[in-house]
């Protein structure tokens, strides 16, 4: 009976040791995921919004990194150092025309990996919106006679991931959205900065 049992402790110990040890790895492995950041970004376009937003283009995004899942991680944006320029800004501009316009703050824009528009498209964030609204691109055609020679507004936006520390760090900076419009068309893009190319979106308005 003694010798049973201790073949049964040792079999439990055993047990237990194995699970203990998977349980580290399984926690490494998700601590070392959560600390690995997108190398590759790459922005395709997903349609236009509605109403007043058929002019702005929804971008979304792919992001990868080898073999590495970012589904649930959070990802938000931010304002780079880098200032923004409006060629056509002009005294009593509708404010949403800025001279300088940035990236807005509040509210902050946040997506979740796989979640939100592109919910169960894995390594997708998105909808990036970048685009002015019809009825601003009115007012602006409609004050400015030249506004056929072409208006160019350019965005800087720096991109951040969730990381290990209930924070979050920066993985692209100064990725340059454009905003190109004349008096019949409209042209949207992103250039991200582990993007290979500009994406852009072309349509007449």
């Amino acid at each position: 009976m003694s010798h049973i049992c201790k073949q049964k402790t040792a079999t439990v110990m055993f047990v237990m040791l194995v699970g203990l040890a998977l349980g580290l790895m399984a926690r490494r492995a998700a601590s070392q995921n959560c600390c690995v950041y997108p190398s590759i970004e790459t922005s395709s376009k997903d349609g236009r919004g509605s109403g007043t937003r058929s002019t702005v283009t929804a971008f979304n995004m792919t992001i990868s990194n080898g073999s590495t899942v970012f589904d649930g991680r959070g990802v938000r944006e931010w304002p780079s150092q880098q200032q923004g320029s409006n060629t056509c800004w002009y005294s009593g501009a509708p404010s949403a025309f800025q001279q300088y316009p940035a990236i807005p703050t509040s509210p902050i824009s946040r997506w979740t990996v796989a979640g939100g528009s592109v919910s169960g498209q894995s390594n997708h964030w998105g909808w990036d919106g970048v685009g002015l609204t019809s009825d601003l691109i009115n007012q602006v055609r409609n004050d400015l006679p030249d506004v056929y020679l072409g208006c160019l507004l350019t965005v800087h936006q720096d991109m951040f991931m969730d990381d290990c520390s209930s924070g979050s760090t920066l993985y692209e900076q100064n990725n340059i959205l454009t905003i190109y419009f004349t008096d019949v068309a409209v042209r949207n893009c992103r250039n991200a900065v582990l993007d290979s190319i500009y994406r852009c979106d072309d349509f007449l308005y």
